[in-house]
């Protein structure tokens, strides 16, 4: 998306006489490049001992798994270059550093699992700039009068932005293409033309943000299947708005009593509306602009919350658990801490890095679980200690709209356990080596949704008198059983990657494609004639259970149209060769349908084929 060109104030920031300095190096061998720059070191602790100037990028920092401490100290530029860089680089922590006067003061490519805290950046074009970098942690950073103050661009999927100030800037916070599932709890937006601005990021959570005095506080532009509630939307010009040709899969509440949104102009544009009991909830829905968008459950108090940091103001998660309020958010910092947690309150649980942060159980009780609605789990390494029934990593008990997302779940007699309990998603995690990966009872409505269940003993996937559930976009191996159906129906599973594993369905009649597209199943050996990558006969596993468009080929990236495995100039072809057709006209291919909004292949559709153009499989490069 086109940067938002606008006036950028003088930095609020006392900025101390600058020594002239090229870029710095920090590099992989741990060695500073050139030696008399004014940084000392210790280990793989590197500190700033004087502020500095750069005509180009102030410093690169080539080292994995080293902290840069600015100290206060400030880096400035003259207009270009990058205050700091980090290239295909990982495990990096960079905090407390002032940078100004840079076309990006932090800038992040290919990096992933790095965390930037506490960090001052003014004057710059963009405050904080990732591409294509997944899994950062972004907390406690101040951005003032920049262009942009954060932008995640292409491809930066679950980064956690949380506790950030965006003051006096173009755009406040940016998801641009495909930054799918990250998560924003607790920032403020104010006096910035756009406070939160998304463009075709799919699966994120917005909670317990404040946007106030923006010219717009929410643009969403193409969105599907965002989360957002507990915001204060407080005197913005627009509140907020949904562009009119996006997709309408956005949930603007956490459901009834948890509730939605605060507006500020609630009372003057509904002076009827009265409070649902004692709820804390208007009886009247609150409409926001554009593709008929509504939040059901508007507050009628503004949202207040506390980030609590474990250990730093609690030694263990449960101590944390006990001292917050409903709506706070727990984050919890690198290193191992004992299971037996239960989550009681309406909270977001956010570890630092899933890899390293790491919650154990002694294989007597289950490491997580869940009794209130709306809770947040994710960015955890959860290890239940012991297969033993009935042993859970994340247990949900009779519980609504929880997210369980981008952990790590094994050694548990279940990974996941949904007990009686609907509308919950649990995406992107990775669940290995337990008995079950997700098991359900009595559990509808809920999306399971791009996780990795492989080598569990009894199933990946296991539902017992479950409806209505979406299973999308998984990958099942090397389980016992793949998919273990008891006594369910209504269930729509499709894309999924059945591999190595048989699946066993005892009753009940469910849908495994959508009409077009269904599942790929290594045991599959069907032809296809057209080479469309769907096979021309049904994968039948039982008379009430039939994948009617079994896939030839690993699902991996919409864009490969033809599933061969890779993006090229066939499948850019079948898009443009029935492009602006619609399912009415006679050269629709549905198949080309890959981008959102569905229902006709246009522009939208190549830009996505091109944008992924020349990928391959991961096995196939």
């Amino acid at each position: 998306m086109a940067i938002l060109l606008v006036g950028v104030l003088s930095s609020m920031y006392v900025i101390h006489p600058a020594r002239a300095i090229g870029t710095i190096y920090i590099r992989a061998d741990g060695s500073i490049d050139p030696p008399t720059a004014p940084i000392s070191q210790d280990g793989n602790i590197y500190v700033l001992t004087a502020d500095i100037t750069s005509s180009a990028d102030g410093i690169v920092i080539e080292r994995n798994g080293s902290m840069f401490d600015g100290a206060g100290y400030a880096i400035q530029g003259t207009g270009a270059g990058s205050g700091i860089v980090l290239s295909s680089r990982s495990n990096i922590t960079i905090k407390c550093v002032e940078i100004c006067n840079f076309a990006s003061g932090i800038a992040l490519s290919y990096s992933s699992c790095n965390e930037l805290s506490g960090n001052n950046l003014s004057n710059n074009i963009r405050g904080i700039d990732l591409w294509a970098s997944c899994g950062n942690m972004l907390s406690g950073n101040t951005m003032e009068s920049n262009v942009e103050g954060i932008y995640l661009g292409e491809y930066s999927s679950n980064n956690t932005l949380v506790g950030n100030t965006v003051a006096n800037s173009g755009q406040g916070i940016v998801l641009d293409f495909y930054c799918d599932y990250s998560v924003l709890s607790g920032n403020t937006l104010s006096d910035n033309n756009q406070g939160i601005s998304l463009f075709r990021s799919l699966h994120c959570v917005f909670s317990h943000n404040t946007l106030k005095n923006n010219q717009h506080g929410m643009v969403l532009t193409d969105p599907a299947y965002e989360k957002i509630f507990h915001n204060n939307f407080m005197n913005n010009t627009t509140q907020a708005e949904v562009n009119l040709w996006c997709s309408p899969h956005i949930s603007w509440h956490n459901g009834f009593p948890s509730g939605g949104n605060y507006w500020s102009d609630y009372v003057e544009r509904y002076p009827n509306a009265t409070e649902v009991g004692a709820s804390g909830i208007w009886n009247t829905p609150y409409t926001i602009k554009g593709d008929g968008n509504s939040d059901p459950y508007p507050l009628v108090n503004p949202v207040e919350k506390e980030r609590i940091v474990v250990p730093d103001d609690h030694p263990t998660i449960q101590e944390a658990i006990n001292h917050a309020n409903e709506g706070d958010t727990i984050l919890v910092k690198r290193g191992t801490y004992n299971g037996k947690v239960v989550v009681n309150k309406t909270l977001e649980l956010v570890g630092e890095d899933a890899s390293s942060t790491i919650v154990a159980g002694d294989g007597t009780a289950n490491v997580f679980t869940l009794t209130e609605s709306g809770v947040m789990i994710t960015g955890f390494t959860i290890q239940a200690g012991a297969n033993t029934f009935p042993i859970c990593n994340i247990w949900l008990e009779n519980v609504s709209f929880c997210d369980i997302h981008g952990n790590i779940l094994s050694n548990g007699f279940y990974g996941v356990y949904l007990n009686d309990s609907c509308y919950n998603d649990v995406s992107s995690n990775t669940a290995v080596s337990n008995s079950i990966g997700i098991c359900g009872y009595e559990s509808d409505y809920n999306l399971i949704f791009g996780n990795d269940f492989s080598v569990n003993s009894f199933a990946g996937i296991n539902l017992h008198l479950c409806q209505l559930n979406n299973i999308i976009q998984n990958n099942v191996r090397s389980n016992s059983a793949g998919i273990r159906l008891l006594d369910s129906s209504q269930n729509v599973l499709y894309h999924n990657n059945l591999i190595s594993n048989p699946v066993r369905i005892y009753g009940g009649s469910n849908s495994f494609d959508n009409g077009i597209e269904g599942n790929y199943w290594s045991d599959y050996y069907g032809t296809d004639s057209d080479r469309d990558g769907v096979g021309d006969t049904p994968c039948v596993l039982d008379s009430n259970n039939i994948d009617y468009c079994p896939l030839m080929n690993l699902y991996w990236c919409p864009a490969d149209v033809n599933h061969d495995l890779e993006v090229n100039i066939y499948d850019l072809v079948r898009i443009t060769s029935s492009c602006g057709t619609t399912p009415l006209d006679q050269y629709w291919n549905p198949h080309a349908d890959v981008a959102q909004p569905l229902g006709k292949i246009d522009i939208l559709d190549i830009v996505l084929c091109t944008s992924h153009y020349g990928e391959k499989y991961p096995w196939q490069s």
